[in-house]
Formats: structure tokens, C-alpha cells, sequence
């Protein structure tokens, strides 16, 4: 017999999104809370048999009520168990959203760091869980005294933690997962999705949702998982939330178009946009190349995307034989390519000029190269 579980953690509803403006965060709210519905649909798509959320569902210990109704009742519209431990960002305590509502019979929340099961004989599976009850319990080695049962039923497990010897919160080590007779581990607290077997059990970060800022790339999603006595395998499923999307770019080849920045604000756009919708994606823009650019022209023309962090490491454009006069192996490096420079066609020239560019990045031990593309007899860059 074998089991369907949908796994996610880390929504972080009624997150501060403190990298937007007023109005864009509100907007990012109100998308996160719709998350809520578009989880329990792929739910019922999938016919899973359980849904499992590692902790962090709330941003923190007050949101708004509304959206406390709102995970209550997305969860209320599945008739399966759905099971929840409460992470470092949304603790259980006589004040937390999760007391603040009453919850529907199918809603199990775990509170305290005791592994409590919970069995489910129409699914021959056994669910233990933890769940913070403050902000910052004593660091916690879990699973060192634990081990499942081993009597054919099909052990669970759901926390918000994660895999080494130590961290700032609950850390599982391998060898008390391997002695724990778990079929599945269910982790949230990091929030890039990963997945490694150890021993019998499939351990899975389910990673967050979505993106919530510039240092969280990555796909982002769900987790669907199947679980079986003879082993358990675990796919990623994206849903439309935010993203982070890095793009570099060399912006030496838009130097000679009418009007740079413009032509480098599109290209990006126009990468980001494959990964992630503008109005959904945290830009992180990287530039790099030779030229001369106006960054608040760019920012300008990327004006659609949620959020953007645009950093440069542009060269001003220089001449290819400026260090012709240096007394050094580079200087005479440079000056004998001038001579064949001097000497060459046309068409030869902008060979000349790239296999300068290489070698003195040689010489000089640099791993970027300086484009001279371009370059004019007058010293001046086109």
C-alpha cells in the first residue's frame, strides 16, 4: 500500500515584503493569501492523501485575522488530514494564529518538541510531528532517542528543522535519522527546496513557496510525494508566486546600438521573463563589460518588475594599447601587438584587438576580459 502527501512550508503569510514599496507589498499579501487556495486545488488534482505544512505558514505571531480565515478555510475544503508544526516565525502559544480560530476537525497542529504520533489505520501510516510553542526554544538535537516502530505501518514525520549536527533551531542528524525507521522526513525553516536519501528515509525541505527577496533564487513550489513501505520519491511542483531571478550581463555588445541602456534593460527583461512574470519576480541584475552606461536609465526601463537590485562591475572603455610605454612584460606584450595592429587589414584588426583582450588577461591573471570591440584609430570607443 502506498500513500500521496503534499508537502509545503514557509509561506510566510502577511510577510513585511520591507523591499517594496506600500502598495506592491500589500498586492504581494493579497497574491500569497490566494497561494492558499491554489495549494489545496492541487490537492484535490493530485488525489493526495495528506497535506503536510513544515511551519512558517504565518510571517509572524499576528496576522491579519482575515487571513487566519483563510487558511482555515482552505484546509476546511479538503476532507483529508492535513497536519501542521508550527515553526520559529509562527510558535504556538495561547496568542498565536493558531489559537485564534477554531480549526476543523480534519487539522492537526503539533505543539512541543516531544515527537507525538498520530495514527491513521485507513492509510496504514503513522504521523509524528513537533511544533515550536516560542520564538527560540533551547537548540534542540532531535530524533536521539526516537525510533519508529517497525510493525509494517508506514512512519511519518513533520517538523521545522533541518539535517546536520548543528543550527539555530532543530537539527536532525543522519545517524538518528537512519536508526529512526522513517519512510519520510518533512522539513521546512530553509527555503531552497532539496532532497537526500538517508538510509531508508527520504528526507525533503520542501523550500518555501515562493520567493520572498533577492537572496532566495531558485524554482519554488510544493512538494508531491509518494510513500511506500519499499521507498518514497518526491517531486517539486511550482506555483505562480514570486521569484527571485538573477540574470547577468555583458553589456559590451549593446555600446554601439542608439541607445544602450534601453537595448540592455530589454535583454534582461527579456531573460527574466522566461523564468518568472514581471510583476512576480525580484530582479537581480547583474552587469559587466566595457562601456559607459547610466544606471538610473536602466532602473528606469525595468520599472514593471516587483522589485529590482541592479549591480555593476562596467569597466569605463579604455584603449587596448595604453600600457604600451609600461616597461614590463605586459608593455612589451602590448607593443608588439600595436605593430601588427598597425600593420594589419581591416579584417584583421578586430582579431588583433581580441587576442590582445585574451592575452592580457593572461599575463595579468584576470579571469575577466576587457573588450577593445570597437575600438577606433583615435583612441575613442564607438
Amino acid at each position: 500500500m502506498s500513500l500521496k502527501l503534499l508537502h509545503f512550508g514557509d509561506l510566510h503569510l502577511d510577510g513585511a515584503f520591507e523591499r517594496l514599496s506600500p502598495e506592491k507589498a500589500a498586492a504581494r499579501r493579497k497574491a500569497t493569501r490566494a497561494l492558499l487556495d491554489q495549494i489545496a486545488a492541487l490537492a484535490r488534482e493530485e488525489k493526495v492523501d495528506l497535506v503536510f505544512c513544515a511551519g512558517d505558514l504565518f510571517d509572524g505571531p499576528t496576522p491579519y485575522y482575515d487571513t487566519i480565515e483563510a487558511a482555515a478555510s482552505a484546509f476546511a475544503s479538503l476532507a483529508i488530514p492535513v497536519f501542521i508544526a508550527p515553526g520559529n516565525h509562527d510558535w504556538f502559544d495561547d496568542h498565536s494564529p493558531y489559537a485564534a480560530i477554531a480549526w476543523s476537525d480534519n487539522v492537526h497542529i503539533f505543539q512541543g518538541l516531544t515527537p507525538t504520533p498520530v495514527e491513521l489505520p485507513h492509510l496504514n501510516c503513522r504521523v509524528y510531528g513537533v511544533g515550536y510553542t516560542e520564538r527560540r526554544p533551547p537548540i534542540t538535537r532531535m530524533l536521539t532517542d526516537f525510533q519508529a516502530p517497525e510493525d509494517g505501518i508506514i512512519n511519518l514525520f513533520l517538523a521545522h528543522g533541518e539535517v546536520g549536527n548543528t543550527g539555530e533551531y532543530l537539527v536532525f542528524g543522519q545517524e538518528e535519522i537512519e536508526k529512526a525507521n522513517l519512510a519520510y522526513l518533512a522539513l521546512g525553516h530553509i527555503h531552497r527546496h532539496c532532497q537526500t536519501q538517508v538510509g531508508q528515509t527520504l528526507v525533503v525541505q520542501s523550500g518555501s513557496v515562493e520567493g520572498h527577496g533577492f537572496d532566495e533564487p531558485g524554482e519554488k513550489g510544493v512538494v508531491i510525494a509518494e510513500i511506500s513501505k519499499e521507498g518514497a520519491t518526491a517531486t517539486l511542483v511550482p506555483l505562480p508566486g514570486s521569484r527571485c531571478v538573477p540574470v547577468s550581463l555583458d553589456v559590451t555588445p549593446f555600446m554601439e546600438m542608439p541607445d544602450p541602456e534601453k537595448a540592455i534593460a530589454e535583454e534582461a527583461a527579456k531573460i527574466a521573463e522566461k523564468v518568472c512574470p514581471a510583476e512576480r519576480a525580484f530582479l537581480r541584475l547583474d552587469l559587466l563589460g566595457t562601456g559607459e552606461i547610466n544606471e538610473n536609465k536602466i532602473k528606469e526601463n525595468l520599472r514593471q518588475f516587483l522589485a529590482l537590485r541592479l549591480t555593476s562591475d562596467v569597466r569605463p572603455p579604455v584603449s587596448p594599447f595604453d600600457k604600451a610605454g609600461d616597461d614590463s612584460l605586459t608593455g612589451l606584450f602590448v607593443r608588439t601587438m600595436k605593430e601588427k595592429y598597425d600593420a594589419a587589414s581591416e579584417e584583421e584588426k578586430e582579431k588583433i584587438l581580441l587576442a590582445l583582450s585574451f592575452g592580457l588577461a593572461a599575463i595579468e591573471n584576470r579571469e575577466d576580459i576587457i573588450s577593445f570591440r570597437g575600438y577606433q584609430p583615435e583612441g575613442k570607443p564607438i
